[in-house]
């Protein structure tokens, strides 16, 4: 469970028995009151050291609605499945997670360096090739210049 505004408020819920028979195939966004949590005890191999909770009776799971600025990532992870990561849809990213709206991000700068190295190449100016006054003094051919 998550709050859609902060990513790093979450909130760790273990589904058993009929809580889990009854919402183990909600859809993404839907929002519920949770009663009478069960604290577990820390897990010393658990990846998150966030506490987790558990539920039992499904009674204990309210539905109250759908988030609608609720959505999952619209890209491709490195294993070619689709980005499992929530997002919210309303935020500047839109449908992209922040792991893949920095990699865009990293792209387009990429580019756009490149695309300037490329436009100073043309005007013979530095940026490393031709002619042109750098740090390593002018390098003109004045004589063919005439």
């Amino acid at each position: 469970l998550s709050d859609l505004v902060d990513p790093s408020v979450t909130l760790n819920v273990m589904l058993f028995d009929g809580a889990y028979d009854s919402n183990y195939k909600e859809q993404y966004g839907m929002t519920y009151v949770l009663r009478r949590l069960t604290l577990l005890p820390p897990q010393p191999d658990a990846p998150s050291r966030r506490p987790m909770y558990k539920l039992t009776d499904k009674s204990n799971i309210v539905p109250i609605g759908v988030a609608a600025d609720y959505g999952v990532c619209g890209e491709m992870s490195q294993s070619g499945q689709q980005c499992r990561s929530w997002v919210n849809v309303s935020s500047p990213c839109g449908a992209v997670c922040a792991y893949h709206a920095s990699r865009k991000l990293q792209q387009i700068q990429a580019e756009e360096r490149k695309a300037e190295a490329k436009a100073a190449k043309q005007r013979g100016g530095g940026g490393g090739g031709g002619g042109g006054c750098g740090s390593g003094g002018c390098s003109w051919d004045w004589g063919s210049a005439r």
